[in-house]
Formats: structure tokens, C-alpha cells, sequence
């Protein structure tokens, strides 16, 4: 399988993408390569910012093939999502959204979440973004997963 991995190097994505080399998948890593002793030699590194370099420049270092899967670890809020969406549009099968389970609604501190609990926590504006995020993606005409750890 041909993955697409925008981050590769943080505390989630470098076990993940470990996990994908191992069963021998095709993956190629979004990253901007300041983090380097974290990223495994076997992945496709491709150095980019997709905070800073303009969608033209981005689609070029990144659309050139299909991936059958994008995880996306890097999107914070949906300004950042809307320019992700764009970098890779038609060159994928298949956009997992890495969330929060920060992004759930909890009645009372010491309650246990659950997929029963609503999203749209807004008593933390990395929650709450998130939730916006999926909320735009809800909204997308695409194949999309979200993941909430």
C-alpha cells in the first residue's frame, strides 16, 4: 500500500509510520526535516512546510504520484485542513484526519468518554479546533476516516 504520512516525526506519527515500514508499505513522509534521528531511513522523505510554502509549490514536492492513503497528524485547525485538502486533492483514495479525543464534550471532569459523548469541546481551543476540522471534513465529498487518540 502507498501511504502519504504529513508529519512522520512526532510522538504519534513516528510509532505509526514505524509500524507501516514494518509491514512493508510504501510510505512516503510529509516533513520538514528538522527532526531527522526520528524519521526511519526506509520512509520516503519528502522535506517540505506546509505552513509556509504555497499550495503550487507543495502539490509539485507532493501530488506527483496516488497514494491509496493520506494520514494527516498535521492539521490544526480547518485554514490548515482547506490548504492540505488542496495540496493533495486527486491523488488519493482514502484521508484519515488524526483528532482528539479532547474534541469530545465532557458533562463533568471525572466522566469517561465515549463515541456517545457529542464533539465540540470548547473549553480548550486545541479541542475545539480540532472539532472544527472534522466538521469541515463532514462537509467534503471525499473517502475519510477520523481518528480521535
Amino acid at each position: 500500500m502507498k501511504l502519504l504520512i504529513l508529519g512522520g516525526s512526532g510522538i504519534l506519527s513516528t510509532d505509526f509510520t514505524k509500524l507501516c515500514l514494518d509491514n512493508k508499505d510504501d510510505v512516503y513522509i510529509v516533513n520538514r526535516g528538522k527532526k531527522k534521528e526520528f524519521i526511519d531511513d526506509r520512509a520516503n522523505l519528502i522535506i517540505a512546510d506546509l505552513r509556509i510554502e504555497s499550495v503550487e509549490e507543495l502539490r509539485k514536492k507532493i501530488s506527483f504520484t496516488k497514494y491509496d492513503v493520506v494520514i494527516d497528524f498535521l492539521s490544526f485547525n480547518t485554514k490548515q485542513m482547506i490548504k492540505t485538502l488542496e495540496i493533495i486533492k486527486d491523488c488519493f483514495s482514502q484521508y484519515i484526519f488524526i483528532s482528539s479525543a479532547t474534541a469530545y464534550i465532557k458533562n463533568n471532569p471525572n466522566e469517561i468518554i465515549s463515541e456517545k459523548n457529542p464533539v465540540g469541546n470548547k473549553d480548550w481551543d486545541y479541542a475545539y479546533q480540532k472539532s472544527l476540522c472534522e466538521k469541515y471534513l463532514r462537509q467534503k465529498n471525499i473517502n475519510y476516516t477520523i481518528i480521535r487518540p
